[in-house]
Order: structure tokens, then C-alpha cells, then sequence
């Protein structure tokens, strides 16, 4: 009875935490837009998203995908340019339903870009995808940077 009780409890709170973070999230977008409306000249050039498709940063690339939440809501109240970023180098169809479906859609990659320098034609000829090393990510040096291979 308390291991249910605990679940439940442990439920009701992420659920309770979900509902407050979309509403707050809602609220910055709203402000944003609303203070372009009022002095276009001071307009944003775009709002950078992240998917909610990755629920944890510890998880290895394409493992755990989340699919209950989106970002869709952003574009009912922000008017200009939304760049969305999550798991789009391993899901190509997801990232050209995203890229199609509105004209102020830009699509962005990290961690894949930097061990693909020609991530644009492995993305467009479907070739598969160099693994980062997240150990080299933000070291001095080359090393993770300047080194991975093109595709032969």
C-alpha cells in the first residue's frame, strides 16, 4: 500500500510540475510577443527551443525517447523565426515533418555536427552518422572538434 501511495504521489507531482513549466513557458513566449507587437524594432530575431523528446542528458543518444510533449504550442503565440533543436540527426523524418510544416521553422543540430563535418550530406543521402565523444566536449584543444572523418 505505501509503494502504491509513493507512485502515485511521485505521479501527481510530475504531472503537477508538466502542467506549471507548459504554463510558464506559455507566459515568457507570450511576453516575448507581445513586447515585439508593441515596438516591432525590438523584435527578437528568433526564440531557440529544444524538443522535450530526450528526458535526460545521461541517457545515450536515441535511448528513452519522451512522446508526450512538444513544443508545437510556441508557434500559436510567437509571429517570428522558432529554431527547434532534439534528436533531429537520428529522426529524419521528424526533423522534415517539423522543417515542412511551417514557413518560420529552422532546424538546429549540435552534438552530431561536430563529429559530422558533412552532416548536411550524410543527413540528405541517408549515410550513417559518426558517434560524438561527449568526454572531449567543452576541452581545449582538437581533439573532438577538428578530428572526426568525413564519410568515405
Amino acid at each position: 500500500m505505501l509503494q502504491r501511495h509513493k507512485v502515485l504521489k511521485n505521479t501527481c507531482a510530475l504531472s503537477i510540475k508538466k502542467t506549471l513549466m507548459d504554463k510558464l513557458h506559455a507566459h515568457f513566449i507570450g511576453e516575448l510577443e507581445k513586447r515585439a507587437k508593441e515596438n516591432p524594432e525590438n523584435r527578437l530575431a528568433y526564440v531557440h527551443i529544444v524538443e522535450p523528446r530526450v528526458p535526460s542528458p545521461a541517457f545515450g543518444e536515441g535511448e528513452h525517447e519522451y512522446l508526450e510533449g512538444t513544443n508545437d504550442f510556441v508557434f500559436s503565440i510567437w509571429k517570428g523565426i522558432v529554431i527547434r533543436a532534439g534528436d533531429y540527426a537520428l529522426n529524419n523524418t521528424e526533423a522534415l515533418k517539423d522543417v515542412n510544416e511551417n514557413d518560420r521553422t529552422l532546424l538546429a543540430y549540435g552534438r552530431f555536427f561536430i563529429s559530422n563535418p558533412d552532416l548536411v550530406d550524410r543527413l540528405e543521402k541517408g549515410l550513417p552518422l559518426n558517434a560524438y565523444d561527449r568526454d572531449t566536449f567543452y576541452t581545449p584543444g582538437g581533439k573532438g572538434y577538428i578530428d572526426y572523418p568525413n564519410y568515405s
